[in-house]
């Protein structure tokens, strides 16, 4: 039995940006069988879209969202005052502290359903929300949505997916062989290392979205968003 790799082009109406190339999932090529062509692959997606679009599981729920908005708002501008009006208190400000990593929690999952055009109908609206959030958080938007449209499109495949690019973890044996330095201490106990090491998620976005400015890669706002990253970091040293 031979198999082979097919490179091919994915886009979905909830994708955007430039669609790249990625691996497909092999096809195995068999005396008894005929490899799947693009076009009946392209048919049973457009088959399982239409299915689940019929479920109604990709209506925008937009009752949800004018709760969702204002009530993350709130919880920003309550963490805020709170770290204003008492910030001689250490224990309060931790107390603040627990309570933003929800707020932050909640406002990566509303960048990351803006990102998909998923609150709005309008693709201005959705931007507006992402690069508020993209503020808040220090996230350049445009370097978001490539790298996770990127992900979407070829999920855990190595050297594409750049959500497995972790540079002290393996996620393949020859990874985990070929590691050196301080690596091979991480790999050896990631188990255990993964959840304490996602506190760095927060600068791996920042440094990462400002390496692409830098880069000046596609940028839907590219003066926007380097403006709103300066702008939200100069509003945490002032804070």
């Amino acid at each position: 039995m031979s198999k082979t790799l097919e490179i091919d082009t994915i886009s979905t109406e909830n994708l955007v940006g430039t669609p790249v190339g990625v691996a497909s999932s092999p096809s195995f090529e068999a005396d008894s069988a005929e490899p799947i062509t693009k076009p009946e692959r392209d048919r049973e997606f457009l088959e399982l879209k239409d299915r689940i679009e019929a479920a109604g599981l990709m209506d925008r729920q937009y009752l949800y969202y004018a709760w969702k908005i204002p009530s993350v708002a709130g919880m920003v501008a309550a963490s805020v005052a709170v770290l204003v009006l008492f910030n001689d208190m250490l224990w309060v400000q931790m107390l603040n502290a627990t309570f933003l990593a929800l707020v932050f929690t909640n406002l990566g999952f509303m960048g990351h359903d803006s990102g998909h055009r998923q609150i709005f109908n309008s693709v201005k609206h959705n931007d507006r929300v992402l690069l508020a959030v993209g503020f808040l958080t220090g996230m350049t938007p445009s370097w978001w949505q490539d790298k996770h449209n990127t992900h979407h499109r070829a999920p855990n495949q190595l050297d594409i997916d750049g959500d497995i690019e972790v540079s002290l973890f393996a996620f393949t044996e020859e990874q985990a062989l070929a590691m050196r330095g301080i690596g091979r201490l991480t790999v050896r106990y990631q188990a255990f290392l993964f959840y304490p090491l996602l506190v760095l998620t927060a600068l791996s976005l920042l440094f990462g979205g400002i390496a692409y400015q830098i880069r000046k890669e596609r940028m839907r706002y590219p003066i926007m968003e380097p403006v709103l990253v300066v702008a939200g970091l100069a509003t945490y040293l002032v804070l």
